[in-house]
């Protein structure tokens, strides 16, 4: 059975790579991503429905038409998918620049709150045909196992887009769809094909868009069909802040869903910020040895035999000693202080 993902995923921007002249350029939303199934699976058990998540569900769900990008039911409440169009829709939940934890808090409630689904709004990306959408596939990561079979029959008698280029699905959506309090089409810009023009629009994109509060900016190529897979066809833009913490002990490679590349390793730096303690990773396997005062070998093998354990004291890195200062990366803070998307960059 193909690999696939559930809902079509970026790639990095690279501008020595990517040339994404002539392309459409949105902001960024840092919300909780989706698909509208067009109401196909609406009231059906979950478990019937060929593309759920279902495998660690605690109880059976009653399909909503909204999945999360994992497959998981949405549990909006009525009043809000009444007023989404009858066809499927890619998106994101968004309840505004800077609230993702209180968007997630929303839409993962199992019972909705009706006050907190008047702030939340689905901004459409697109709309991918059925055949796109549903079509079989074997989708999984460490939170997921699903085998798509049948989703295309399970969807027949809806209404439908055929598969056609991004910039003509947008024509589309603005000449067909009314937008209502649930959702709307989320604003897209196309970009000249003067490689300054370009240059001179993202600065200036980006930087009103970080001015509120913003996210990044996300590229697609006009040309492009959706697929269920990470494309090259739409990039993501991020910007990153780098900070420094301190060095208070490390966490030994745990076992993963490609291998056990890291066992014996060190798999992520135990590191105190401002008061905070969080784990931090992005290391080169040189980077990542672990050594004993008494015994070379012995940090390696303790490591091996305890993977995903905080290290005993006597084993140590030679690269980053305790209380030694590194500069990390993040992309933002949570509410709590904690660096979101933190990755190693560089020793002080």
């Amino acid at each position: 059975m193909a690999k696939r993902e559930f809902l079509m995923q970026a790639h990095k921007y690279n501008a020595s790579k990517h040339d994404i002249r002539g392309w459409f350029v949105s902001e960024k939303l840092d919300g909780m991503r989706c698909l509208w199934d067009g109401g196909a699976s609406r009231g059906d058990l979950a478990s019937n429905v060929p593309w759920a998540n279902v495998a660690k569900d605690k109880k059976e769900f009653r399909a909503t038409g909204l999945w999360s990008r994992k497959g998981k039911v949405i549990h909006a409440p009525d009043w809000w998918l009444d007023k989404l169009p009858l066809f499927p829709l890619d998106g994101e939940l968004f309840a505004g620049r800077g609230l993702r934890q209180k968007t997630m808090s929303y839409a993962r409630k199992h019972i909705p709150v009706n006050s907190e689904w008047e702030h939340l709004k689905l901004h459409v990306f697109e709309a991918p045909s059925i055949h796109s959408v549903f079509d079989d596939g074997r989708y999984y990561d460490t939170n997921c196992d699903v085998t798509i079979t049948q989703g295309i029959e399970y969807c027949r008698g809806g209404n439908y887009i055929q598969d056609i280029s991004f910039s003509s699905k947008q024509e589309y959506l603005l000449d067909t769809v009314v937008p209502s309090t649930s959702f709307r089409l989320h604003d897209q810009q196309l970009l000249s094909h003067d490689i300054n023009q370009v240059n001179n629009t993202i600065d200036t994109l980006m930087d009103s868009v970080l001015a509120s509060g913003g996210e990044g900016l996300v590229f697609r190529d006009p040309s492009s069909l959706w697929e269920p897979h990470r494309s090259h066809s739409v990039l993501k833009l991020k910007p990153y802040f780098d900070d420094e913490a301190i060095v208070l002990g490390y966490v030994s490679g745990r076992e993963t869903d490609k291998g056990s590349k890291l066992r014996g390793l060190m798999g992520a730096l135990v590191v105190d910020y401002g008061g905070k303690t969080f784990e931090l990773s992005g290391f080169t396997d040189h980077e990542r040895r672990l050594a004993h005062a008494a015994d070379p070998e012995y940090g390696f093998e303790y490591a091996y035999n305890h993977p995903g354990e905080s290290m005993p004291n006597g084993i140590y890195s030679p690269e980053f000693p305790k209380g030694s200062t590194i500069t990390f990366k993040y992309r933002e803070l949570s509410l709590d202080g904690i660096p979101i998307e933190a990755s190693y960059f560089r020793k002080r």
